[in-house]
């Protein structure tokens, strides 16, 4: 029997030791403290625990897993701009990061001994940058050490925020047992910014009826549908669609088509409201009245301005909902601007304008009075009219945007790359941009009172390219005995355009061109320009030359009746021939040789019957039928006219011929004439 006893205490020593060794491959009493507390904000973080197994210096670590809804830096970096931010038992940690595969855990290098059954304390300074969780509510860190692996959670701790204020809650109507429409107004709090996606939250008294599903097209949140609404007892729960910032106002509007009741009896009824990021419920009363009614609400689909200013930037359809609480029929009238009253029986609809909508509903023993609403509708966006092409180059490093619009903007101004530039009274606008070599893209923004936006995408192309020119033939000064000229040469890039004295040369796909030119002058000391010009830009460059120009003598010989010519022992034929005028006996030659076969400028006007012809330095001007010249201007007498023959234009070839100083012989044997310069 002793031998047993003493059996049973020895298993049980052994199963205490167990269970004593078994707590003690944990830490324990793990408890933090932040400061500040506020959600969202850089805190300081002290976190103490008791260990059980030795710590030692630079071998072992300890580890700090925070909540995900907290928001850490790169630990390490942290570290290595601060030091002092990381310590443990009041002595800087020998080193810190973050843990693989923990998200939001970090680790800390013990820079000290610490013995077995020692208190912890780390410390973490508001300087690292530390975020507390984005929603209030409570949390709990864990801790663990090299030592000692299992997690062991710590205290609860609080994260707070802000509350709203400004509570404000209208219903209308304000009597009992109606459908109504809610409006619900507050201001967020100084750590109440709501972010896209997260809840405001509504309690209703619970006299309130609600609806069993939450349509949420009937609810705007500053003018803004919600992304959903939902119904649990008294309290609707709206999604926002768009983030909200701190000390914000919000507006909430429930429409009567939501589908509430307001309470059967009349009395006092409280409202309390609260956010995700503000959870603490902030209260507001309502009075609910006793009176028979009628009245009309009005809804719009959308339900709400789609624009700025209180306007519609779409079509938009008008609903009319007469009601009562009296059981009686209800009948709705209604008028568009000065037109006459008539009754609603469906929806009805209005396109681009402003309207005036009146409207009133009637019982047999009620009678509303006429409600007017006012529907601004602008379907039409600005038109952004630049004076540049969409695809412009230049070879500027800026480059002035500039243009109009159709319609003032939105406090007039408009975006060039998300960059506002004024608009000036008369709706123009200028920005001077500068330009990255290559492709410049400018996305031009404008939004106009209604709020229609408007786009339009410029691309500016800086190409810096300057062509090379290089001439072969002629050269400077050189004598040049033929009649034209052979301009020889190359262009780089290959598509510049060149000019020999404003006249266009081909130029092939190598960039080569030989052109021939031929003076329209006879002096011997001739200037001969070549540019090339680059096309997409303009730049140019010119190279400028002087030639000594002796051509052969230009003869030209042609017979009376005859459309045969010849020059320079070239044979050639007119379209019709020259004769001989039969009062004067001089000859007269179509207006088309004088052009052709002398290169001279020919002019027509029909209206008054003139003929002029030039070249660079002379201009002489003739009358069908009359025998009166103008040569620069100065009066000439002619011994014949010009005249018009089977709708050919002739003129006199002798006057014409020695006024440009060409000689002009006259074979009487052969009937030829012959013209030499």
């Amino acid at each position: 029997m002793k031998k047993l006893l003493s059996l049973a205490i020895l298993l049980v020593m052994l199963f205490s030791l167990i269970h004593t060794l078994k707590a003690q491959t944990s830490v324990s009493n793990v408890s933090v403290n932040v400061n500040p507390s506020y959600r969202n904000t850089y805190a300081e973080y002290r976190i103490t625990f008791t260990i059980n197994k030795e710590l030692k210096t630079g071998v072992d670590y300890i580890f700090i897993q925070f909540p995900k809804e907290c928001s850490i830096p790169c630990t390490s970096c942290a570290y290595a701009h601060c030091v002092g931010c990381f310590k443990i038992n009041d002595t800087n940690a020998s080193g810190a990061g973050t843990v693989e595969n923990y998200k939001n855990a970090i680790y800390l290098r013990v820079p000290i001994n610490i013995p077995a059954g020692n208190q912890v304390e780390v410390s973490i300074s508001q300087s690292a940058n530390f975020r507390n969780p984005y929603l209030p509510g409570k949390y709990k860190i864990e801790v663990w050490t090299s030592q000692e692996v299992e997690h062991v959670a710590s205290n609860e701790f609080d994260i707070t925020s802000t509350k709203i204020s400004n509570l404000t809650v209208s219903v209308d109507p304000e009597f009992t047992n109606s459908k109504t429409s809610i409006s619900i107004n507050f201001t967020t709090g100084n750590l109440g910014d709501i972010p896209n996606g997260k809840f405001i939250y509504i309690k209703f008294p619970s006299e309130f009826t609600l609806p069993q599903i939450a349509k949420k097209e009937f609810i705007s949140i500053n003018s803004l549908v919600p992304l959903e609404a939902k119904i649990d007892s008294t309290k609707l729960a709206l999604q926002i669609a768009s983030s909200i910032g701190r000390n914000r106002n919000i507006t909430i509007k429930i429409y009567p088509s939501f589908g509430i009741i307001t309470p059967q009896k009349k009395g006092i009824y409280t409202f309390s409201v609260s956010t995700d990021t503000e959870v603490e419920l902030v209260s507001a009363q309502v009075e609910i009245r006793e009176r028979d009614f009628v009245r009309t609400l009005i809804q719009t689909d959308p339900i709400e301005h789609n624009g700025i200013n209180g306007f519609f930037i779409s079509p938009i359809t008008i609903s009319l909902f007469g009601e009562t609480n009296t059981q009686e029929k209800v009948t709705t009238f209604y008028k568009i601007n000065n037109g006459e009253y008539k009754l609603y029986e469906k929806p009805f609809n209005l396109s681009e304008g402003v309207y005036y909508v009146s409207f009133y509903s009637k019982t047999d023993t009620l009678t509303e009075d006429v409600k007017t609403s006012i529907f601004k509708i602008d379907l039409t966006p600005a038109v952004i009219s630049l004076d540049c092409n969409d695809l412009t180059y230049t070879a500027g490093s800026t480059f002035v945007i500039s243009g109009k619009i159709s319609e003032p903007s939105e406090q007039s101004f408009l975006f060039i790359n998300g960059l506002m530039v004024n608009v000036n009274n008369n709706l123009s606008f200028v920005k001077i941009v500068p330009l990255e070599i290559g492709e410049n893209k400018f996305v031009i923004k404008v939004t106009d009172t209604a709020g229609n936006k408007t786009t339009k995408e410029i691309k500016i192309i800086l190409d810096t390219t300057i062509p090379v020119l290089d001439i072969e033939t002629p050269v400077n000064f050189q004598e040049w005995t033929k009649e034209a000229i052979s301009v020889k040469g190359s262009v780089s890039p290959q598509n510049c355009d060149v000019y020999v004295n404003n006249e266009k040369a081909v130029v092939n796909e190598n960039g080569e061109f030989n052109f021939e030119y031929i003076p329209k002058t006879n002096n011997s000391l001739l200037p001969v320009n070549i540019i090339a010009i680059y096309p997409f830009t303009k730049t140019s460059v010119e190279k400028k030359l002087i030639v000594y120009y002796m051509p052969p003598p230009t003869k030209i010989v042609l017979t009376i009746g005859k459309k045969e010519i010849t020059v320079n022992n070239n044979s050639y034929t007119m379209d019709v021939a020259p004769f001989i005028d039969k009062n004067s006996g001089r000859t007269l030659v179509p207006i088309r040789f004088i052009s052709e076969f002398l290169g001279f400028d020919v002019g027509w006007n029909e209206i008054i019957k003139t003929v002029t012809i030039k070249n660079s330095s002379k201009t002489i001007l003739l009358t069908i039928g009359k025998k009166t010249a103008l040569i620069n201007g100065v009066e000439y007498e002619l011994e014949t006219p010009p005249v018009i023959i089977n709708s050919r234009t002739f003129v006199p070839l002798r006057f014409i011929g020695e006024a440009f100083g060409y000689k002009v012989n006259w074979d009487e044997k052969t009937k030829s004439i012959t013209i030499i310069k």
